[in-house]
């Protein structure tokens, strides 16, 4: 009798009381269902049409004239457990090196240029999208103008696009030149649209163009190429310092970033907008003093003043954006972890990321010199730990720049 008791009990709980309680919170419920689902489609129509592909799964054999210039974690830093590696980084090989959709067309790790002497050699004239591009595209690039427009994600400022890589008398030049935000989404930001008239995508339309050809040699592109920039900062703890972004921004929804990123205005570079500063208008502006931590303010409330060891690591081009040219640094940021999330609280740009991650190598592994061999295999182990632990949801210039950091970290000491 008991037993039979015991039961009737949990079938009142288990189907009659869910009952009773959708009875009497029939409103509550069918209001709580109906915005739900609204939120469900406002998001299924976020950022149509997707005119860049950034999984773009296929990139090795897209850009496979370039093999052998993909960036990747050296060769000679030995991981154990390759196998966990292959299963969450496809592009990992066993027996090579972990391989990223980028070629370094500036490496400062070998070179080790001072800041001072790189140098924005300015071109006046604006950049303007090559008609045989803007006849085909001009449909699909005011639909996406559009979209861009209603999520608040289009600002149409004038960015610096890198022209060329000069070097002369031991001083490197990096030619610069106006370009609108809107060319660069005319361009870079919808290569895997269908052009007009064509079965093909403009991606396909540029590697098959003969003009454009090296694709690596930047200054046959037709694409705008907004120059941009991406900080790795570690914690006075040395734990590196990440952004895991938020799902209704343009680039890397979701995804791991560096600690800040973004692209070069026009008046970071131009001597004549930084003469109200203290800078003279006749004087080049060089990378060591052009505003290159402004973002890290914007995004996460950190003072400039606050960040130390400063590094240029090189200059690369991503292929998922055509050539989009990044410059990469390291460094140094004087707050513990409990400091950035509070300084986060106010900081301008703070949407655009949903929390900040830190990664902690500690003070030895971050910034001490890796002397003996047993200290490099702990910070490739740590690396590999990285990876088995954020390398799914890292986006490529997050993985590019710990790239070049490890390769910097081992060449370095």
């Amino acid at each position: 009798m008991k037993n039979l008791f015991e039961k009737f009990i949990k079938i009142v709980i288990s189907f009659v009381l869910p009952i009773i309680i959708g009875i009497i919170y029939k409103d509550i419920l069918s209001k709580a269902i109906e915005n739900a689902l609204k939120e469900v489609s406002k998001n299924l129509l976020k950022y149509k049409p997707r005119c860049l592909n950034l999984k773009l799964k296929d990139w090795e054999k897209i850009y496979s004239d370039l093999k052998g210039q993909f960036i990747s974690f050296p060769c000679n830093v030995e991981f154990r457990n390759t196998h966990i590696l292959c299963k969450y980084l496809p592009s990992f090989r066993k027996k090579s090196a972990f391989i990223l959709p980028e070629i370094l067309v500036f490496d400062n790790i070998e070179r080790k240029i001072d800041s001072s002497n790189i140098v924005f050699q300015l071109q006046e004239e604006q950049y303007k999208i090559p008609d045989e591009i803007k006849e085909v595209t001009e449909g699909v690039h005011k639909k996406t103008i559009e979209c861009l427009k209603k999520n608040s994600l289009f600002y149409n400022w004038t960015n610096a696009r890198l022209m060329r890589i000069i070097e002369e008398d031991g001083v490197i030049k990096l030619l610069v030149q106006p370009a609108n935000y809107e060319d660069y989404v005319h361009t870079n930001l919808i290569l895997d649209s269908k052009i007009r008239g064509h079965t093909k995508t403009l991606r396909q339309f540029i590697l098959e163009n003969h003009n454009y050809k090296p694709i690596e040699n930047i200054n046959k592109s037709p694409l705008a190429n907004l120059l941009g920039i991406d900080i790795l900062l570690f914690t006075s703890g040395g734990s590196l310092i990440m952004q895991r972004r938020s799902a209704n921004v343009a680039f890397w929804p979701g995804k791991l970033v560096p600690t800040a990123s973004g692209t070069v205005n026009w008046d970071d570079v131009n001597p004549k907008s930084l003469s109200g500063s203290g800078h003279s208008k006749n004087k080049e502006i060089t990378l060591e003093n052009m505003p290159k931590l402004r973002e890290l303010k914007e995004e996460i409330g950190i003072d400039p003043k606050c960040v130390s060891g400063i590094t240029f690591l090189g200059i690369t081009l991503e292929l998922i954006r055509g050539t989009q040219p990044e410059m990469f640094f390291s460094g140094k940021v004087n707050h513990s972890q409990q400091d950035i999330n509070e300084l986060r609280e106010g900081a301008k740009d703070k949407k655009e990321s949903r929390e900040i991650i830190f990664f902690g190598f500690g003070p030895k592994l971050a910034f001490e010199n890796l002397t003996t061999e047993e200290d490099k295999r702990e910070f490739c182990n740590k690396i590999q730990e990285f990876l088995c632990q954020y390398g799914n949801i890292a986006s490529y210039p997050l993985l590019t720049a710990i790239a070049l950091w490890v390769r910097y970290r081992i060449k370095d000491s």
